[in-house]
């Protein structure tokens, strides 16, 4: 098991670096800087959340964005978040259960609703995920459908693109 962990590692380094490059760390740092000094405690809450995944403390953000989830829980952004660094926390089967409660917060067919599913589409082809059960959605002619409508709706969107792709 030693070689696989190794591996393991190696390929979580690469996502961190990709995601942590400085423009994105100095970007990243400054929104959180300016939703904390907005004086709104929920803002204030998903900047810290937001610091605390650029400086790589995933469980801590992990915290933040549940708390933050508390606060406001008819949001979905919180949640596709929580998501996203529950990804990269390696904790795929949370993660999918969050975009799956976006899902039921956004507006079908909306902008974020459709990148959720997008996200989603990602996380259940894995592994990890394949004793989740699969939504309505989950065949063939409902996912080219879906696929060219999040494509039409984000097409600069790499993801939106790769589930279209794979699909």
């Amino acid at each position: 098991n030693w070689p696989r962990h190794k591996a393991w590692h190696k390929e979580q380094k690469a996502v961190e670096s990709d995601w942590m490059t400085d423009e994105n760390l100095l970007t990243t740092q400054k929104v959180a800087r300016l939703l904390d000094e907005t004086g709104n405690e929920s803002a204030k809450l998903y900047g810290q959340a937001i610091s605390l995944v650029s400086e790589g403390d995933y469980s801590g953000a992990v915290r933040a964005f549940r708390k933050l989830i508390k606060m406001s829980p008819e949001t979905p952004m919180p949640y596709v978040t929580l998501a996203s660094v529950l990804i990269m926390s390696n904790k795929t089967p949370d993660a999918a259960s969050c975009y799956f409660k976006a899902l039921e917060l956004y507006e079908e067919g909306s902008k974020g609703w459709l990148l959720a599913v997008a996200s989603l589409f990602d996380l259940l082809k894995l592994p990890d995920c394949q004793e989740i059960p699969k939504p309505k959605w989950w065949n063939d002619e409902d996912l080219k459908v879906l696929s060219a409508q999040v494509v039409a709706k984000a097409p600069d969107d790499n993801q939106a693109c790769m589930m279209r792709a794979h699909v």
